[in-house]
C-alpha cells in the first residue's frame, strides 16, 4: 500500500517530505482551504493538521514528526547514540534556519531591491552563514 501525503498546494512544510517521493502522484491529498476542513476529521489522526503521512496503519502528522518516521523506517537516523543527537541537533538547526527564512519572505517589507542592496553591503556573506558554526563531530 503506498503512503499518502496530505499538504497544502505549495512547498512549504512538506517540501522536504514531497521531495522524498513520498507523496502520491495522482494528486489526492493535496487540499485547498475548504477541501481540507472538510477532510480533516475523517481520516482517522490523532491531531488533525497539515501535513499528514499515512503509512498503512501509521498515521502522522507534523513535518518534523513525519521526516523522524521516514528516517527510522529506512535506518537513516543513526545508530549510535552520539549520531541520533547530530541528527536531532540537524533537524532543530534546520528548522530554525527554516523559521528566519519564512520570517524574511513572509514579511511585506520584503523585496528585491532590499536583497540587492544587501548582497552590496559589507554584511553580505558570500559563503553559508553556519559554516563556523557547524563542526561535525567536533572534527
Amino acid at each position: 500500500m503506498p503512503m499518502t501525503l496530505g499538504y497544502w498546494d505549495i512547498r512549504g512544510l512538506a517540501h522536504a517530505i514531497k521531495e522524498r517521493k513520498y507523496s502520491r502522484e495522482d494528486g489526492n491529498g493535496t487540499f485547498v482551504s475548504g477541501q481540507w476542513l472538510n477532510e480533516k476529521f475523517k481520516l482517522g489522526l490523532d491531531f488533525p493538521n497539515l501535513p499528514y503521512l499515512i503509512d498503512g496503519t501509521h498515521k502522522i502528522t507534523q513535518s518534523n514528526a513525519i521526516l523522524r518516521y521516514i528516517a527510522r523506517k529506512h535506518n537513516l537516523f543513526g545508530e549510535t547514540e552520539e549520531e541520533k543527537i547530530l541528527v536531532d541537533i540537524m533537524e532543530n538547526q534546520t528548522m530554525d534556519n527554516h523559521m528566519q527564512l519564512a520570517m524574511i519572505c513572509h514579511n511585506p517589507e520584503f523585496g528585491l531591491e532590499k536583497i540587492s542592496a544587501y548582497m552590496k553591503s559589507s554584511r553580505f556573506l558570500p559563503r553559508p552563514v553556519f559554516t563556523k558554526m557547524a563542526v561535525w563531530g567536533n572534527k
